[in-house]
């Protein structure tokens, strides 16, 4: 521990330390200064939860703005994380505290009006997703950047971000070498060798890693009879050393029932003003027409439940609970341990395993990204993944809040126990015998077609007339390639110097040489055999080849080998083996047996020969190489510019990177628009569920159940009746989506509108597709659309008093005095300023909030 006056050279930071009651750093703290925290060094910082990594960002961005170098960014992965992170920063960004006072602003995809909420501000928080649009829209903001942070930069190994992260940090990285980027990231197997790909791009990276928490964080493991029973027994030791508890669950109905089940034993714990206040918590969701009936008859307990199915309202007053130490237990699912600062004694895991499957399982299954053979059973399972478990487990023994926390963990059997010992700890432990985590290794999620085919349209798009020579170049800036290049990817992959990332990636034509040099056996020659072949047809080739040991050709060995579009490759030297069949990976594929090789060597050296023309169609088929460059240009997203080789985006592939697409998005939502007439509102809708289903992998009948209430203004405790499945964050989370893909419908009928021969009448489809945008996002029927399109901060309640009141547009009332407005509508007069844009609400509103307000 270092005194702040000893290490913090001016008086505003210490200030801003001293009012959150901080009077000395941490060893990774202090060293982050020392290093040159305020002279724009760049940094990765990599340490456990709960070691005060966020501090070291907070004193930079207090740092560059006081001294008015710029515009603050601050990336993280959720939307919920970017309210929290708005509410700390506005708190402490005050003169009181600091001095000065700075204007924080918040973007996430659901913000509006986005150019006018950023105007002005200091410090913008947004998530990974909007701010690479904003990026991708070369937005003027990026010019008046001087800081980024991004917190859990390790998401880059997510399967879900981690492309879009990876690829949005390098170009940021490429192009904006003068800013200050400070990556903060939970603790990774591989740390050094990602910072060494972040300090690739020219300016250093100084890594600080931190393998100790400053608060000591016991694990323990359970072996239970009764879930429940084992969850009682340690939520009563923790109430009786005055702790609080959060148990982890992997389901949401597991939420509500164990409130249910624990709320008899929590209760006796609260004191009366404790009681009291959980009371007037319920009083806060009802006066908020919260409709969690379990949760509000379970917090005067003591006990809440914290999950996506709650508004953000919701969420905000059970935080609030629980930080104020009101609700003494709380039950979550992982989203709580994403970052959301609710501190506890004690951490439990109810459950290691995400999802189990051990009927009908195929051989998909076991490939499948984090899937492992069942323990005790057939068929597969999916576990936590260790950053997951010790993101959960950090929840206990925070720093400032308590001095030691337990994280335990309930197992079935033993041999569940045996394997969370060696997945989530070293063989080792340390000095005072607790374990050690082990952590993850950081790989990069850049392998998908589907992210790859965006990536090179991307980088063609912001570099118009860019050649294929270059196109490699940066693709080779990529951690993929810098994992590629050192063997992170596979132990003993096949390294060159002169592997090219196009064919790897399948940028451009498969070349024959470069798939037989990686994956071909070595030294086979193809004058040792003979070659016998049987059948030749565009899907198949099947040969024999025999090798001749003497003069008299006596024929030593026979091998069989198959070439076929269906099966893939196999020989008979191996029969129950099989090369590049379906779910195969490029990076693990198995080396060809020498006589495949040998085979494929010896067509392809004889372009007269029968099999040559076949064997180059269908080689690319089996490995699945299809030229990017050949795909897009097919489907009209780039154009070759005069000068060969060198490529320009379309009006196509410029709308399908602002819309923030897959190409192969956009080609079906194209082909389906110039298929069919969208004649009714039934259909429209129909078909947008679909694309947005087909993208989720989800259900489309309660979907469309869902939304076509929701559009008629039917209300939303009924909506939630009918679906108990889907709660109000559900419920608004999946409108906003839908709103978006119609509003992505419309951008595409758009570009056809004006850039199709075949598309000259379809001005009217636009229309109808944007009002339907409208009506899924406010939930309205079309009569309100357009009070909703042309006035701010109106809830649907409030459109519908003003549309009974006489007001049908927006016109009447802004063209009206407010105060009439007010008294025939017998809306709050404020409320109607705030409509009319006279005066700004008092507060950032979500569009949840917004809905709601009376």
């Amino acid at each position: 521990m270092t005194e702040i006056n000893e290490i913090v050279p001016y008086r505003s930071l210490i200030r801003l330390l001293e009012v959150q009651q901080i009077k000395s750093l941490h060893t990774i703290q202090t060293e982050a200064i020392q290093r040159g925290l305020f002279f724009n060094q760049n940094f990765l910082v990599c340490s456990p939860s709960g070691s005060g990594k966020t501090l070291i960002a907070e004193l930079a961005i207090a740092k560059h703005l006081l001294n008015g170098s710029g515009v603050t960014i601050y990336l993280v992965p959720y939307k919920a994380l970017a309210t929290e992170k708005k509410y700390h920063f506005s708190q402490i960004l005050t003169k009181e505290k600091i001095g000065n006072s700075f204007l924080v602003k918040t973007i996430t995809s659901d913000t509006e009006a986005e150019d006018r909420i950023i105007e002005g501000a200091d410090l913008i928080i947004t998530t990974f997703e909007k701010f690479d649009t904003l990026v991708r829209q070369n937005h003027p903001i990026l010019k008046k950047i001087s800081l980024l942070v991004i917190d859990e930069v390790h998401e880059i190994s997510s399967s879900r971000r981690g492309a879009h992260l990876e690829i949005l940090l390098t170009r940021i990285l490429d192009r904006l070498s003068f800013l200050q980027v400070i990556c903060l990231s939970a603790t990774i197997a591989n740390y050094e060798s990602f910072a060494k790909w972040l300090s690739s791009f020219g300016k250093r990276f100084q890594l600080l890693h931190a393998k100790k928490r400053p608060i000591k964080l016991d694990y323990e493991f359970r072996i239970y009879k009764n879930k429940l029973s084992e969850i009682k027994r340690i939520v009563k030791f923790a109430l009786e050393e005055k702790g609080q508890v959060i148990v982890f669950v992997n389901r949401r109905k597991d939420c509500l029932n164990f409130t249910q089940l624990l709320k008899s034993v929590v209760v006796n714990y609260l004191s009366d003003i404790e009681k009291d206040q959980c009371i007037k918590g319920v009083k806060n969701l009802k006066a908020n027409r919260s409709v969690a009936t379990v949760l509000k008859e379970v917090i005067p307990f003591g006990i809440a439940y914290h999950n996506a199915s709650l508004s953000v309202l919701d969420r905000r007053i059970v935080e609030k609970l629980y930080k104020e130490h009101n609700i003494k237990v709380l039950i979550a699912t992982s989203t709580l341990a994403a970052g959301v600062n609710t501190p506890a004694r004690f951490s439990i895991i109810s459950d290691i395993v995400q999802h189990r499957k051990t009927w009908e399982v195929s051989n998909a299954d076991y490939l499948e990204d984090g899937y492992r053979n069942c323990l005790t059973s057939s068929g597969v399972f999916h576990p936590l993944s260790s950053n997951q478990l010790h993101q959960m487990l950090g929840r206990a023994g925070r720093l400032g809040y308590d001095q030691a926390g337990k994280g335990i963990i309930l197992l079935r059997n033993e041999e569940e126990k045996n394997f969370v010992r060696s997945e989530y700890f070293q063989e080792k432990v340390a000095n005072d015998g607790t374990m050690i985590p082990k952590y993850a290794q950081l790989t990069s999620k850049l392998k998908d077609r589907p992210i790859l085919q965006e990536l090179v349209l991307l980088i063609i798009h912001e570099n118009p007339g860019i050649s294929k020579q270059d196109i490699s170049k940066l693709l080779q800036k990529t951690f993929f390639a810098s994992q590629l290049y050192s063997g992170e990817l596979q132990k003993g992959y096949k390294k060159s110097s002169f592997l090219e990332l196009s064919q790897f990636f399948s940028v451009d034509s498969l070349n024959y040489d470069y798939f037989l040099d990686q994956f071909g056996a070595p030294s086979c020659d193809i004058t040792r055999f003979n070659y016998d072949f049987s059948k030749i047809t565009p899907e198949s080739i099947i040969a024999s080849i025999s090798s001749s040991l003497s003069k008299k050709k006596i024929i030593k060995n026979r091998y069989h080998c198959r070439i076929d579009i269906h099966v893939g490759m196999q020989c008979s030297c191996n029969p129950m083996k099989k090369y590049f069949n379906a779910g195969y990976d490029l990076i693990n594929s198995p080396t060809l047996c020498t006589h495949l090789t040998t085979l494929m060597k010896y067509i392809l050296g004889n372009p007269v020969h029968p099999a040559y023309k076949y064997l180059k169609l269908i080689i690319p088929l089996i490995v699945q190489h299809e030229s990017i460059y050949d795909f897009l240009e097919e489907h009209g997203l780039i154009a070759i510019t005069k000068s060969n080789d060198r490529f320009t985006a379309t009006k196509l592939g410029q709308l399908a990177i602002n819309l923030y697409i897959f190409p192969h998005k956009i080609i079906r939502i194209k082909n389906l628009l110039c298929q069919y007439s969208f004649s009714s509102v039934s259909f429209m809708l129909d078909k947008i569920i679909m694309s947005y289903c087909f993208d989720h992998s989800r259900d489309p009948l309660p979907i469309l159940s869902i939304a076509n209430k929701w559009i008629e203004e039917t209300t939303v405790e009924s909506i939630i009746a009918n679906h108990p499945k889907f709660g109000l964050g559900d419920l608004f989370s999946l409108t906003n989506d839908l709103a978006r893909e119609a509003s992505i419908f419309e951008s595409i009928t758009n570009h056809l509108h004006i850039y199709s021969d075949i598309f000259d009448n379809c001005k009217n489809l636009v229309h109808d597709l944007k009002i339907l945008s409208i009506r899924l996002k406010h939930g309205v029927k079309e009569e309100l659309v357009d009070l909703f399109e042309n006035l701010s901060n109106l809830s649907r309640n409030n459109a519908r008093k003003l549309f009974q009141a006489g007001y049908h547009k927006a016109s009447q009332i802004t063209n009206e005095n407010s105060l009439e407005v007010a008294q025939k509508s017998k809306i709050k007069l404020e409320k109607i300023k705030e409509i009319t844009g006279e005066i700004q609400p008092l507060r950032f509103q979500t569009s949840l909030n917004t809905f709601l307000a009376s």
